[in-house]
């Protein structure tokens, strides 16, 4: 389990969304094939939160990316050339929609959700060059996508700080961060 992936869960289970990780698409020979991969494993979700509330299920993209560069704009306006795997989700129509439908379509089996639901792509990116998180976020807005960027992480991470205290490594970093800032 990516620990980073958990921060971003307990964060959108802040703000009222229930919340999976690591969640499996069940596609089938022919939705692969259609696809251009046949044999491609089952295409995995990092995170996927429901919001009652907004009636929306949210499917993210999280990558930390904390010891590289991070997410650039180019990276994602041109993420086919170089990794074609890293953005599928946000970037390949055919892709996303045969994989949110069938995680719907499981979700809906399941009970989970019921009636009409918004579904919405987004990414959460932990490193973002500072010249260029506010382009990347405009993109991200205008893409239509939920995007939680560096400093939104970050102030989730500090608010965690400030509430009780639980048996959770999310909840403990965020208290010894608070607790000795100048030690990292």
């Amino acid at each position: 389990m990516d620990f980073f992936e958990q921060i971003v869960a307990r964060l959108m289970e802040e703000e009222g969304y229930w919340v999976r990780q690591g969640v499996r698409a069940n596609l089938s020979k022919a939705q692969k094939e259609s696809l251009g991969n046949p044999t491609m494993p089952r295409p995995q979700v990092d995170v996927v939160g429901y919001s009652p509330k907004r009636r929306e299920l949210v499917f993210l993209e999280v990558k930390s990316l904390l010891d590289s560069r991070g997410v650039t704009l180019k990276g994602l306006k041109h993420w086919y050339q170089r990794r074609p795997n890293r953005y599928k989700l946000l970037n390949v129509p055919r892709y996303q929609a045969a994989v949110t439908k069938a995680i719907l379509r499981e979700y809906r089996r399941a009970g989970l959700v019921t009636g009409r639901i918004r579904i919405r792509v987004g990414l959460a990116a932990g490193n973002v060059p500072q010249s260029e998180r506010s382009a990347v976020r405009i993109f991200a807005q205008d893409q239509g996508w939920f995007y939680l960027g560096p400093e939104q992480i970050t102030e989730g991470i500090r608010r965690l700080s400030r509430g009780p205290y639980e048996e959770s490594a999310v909840i403990l970093a965020a208290k010894l961060l608070r607790q000795n800032p100048e030690g990292v």
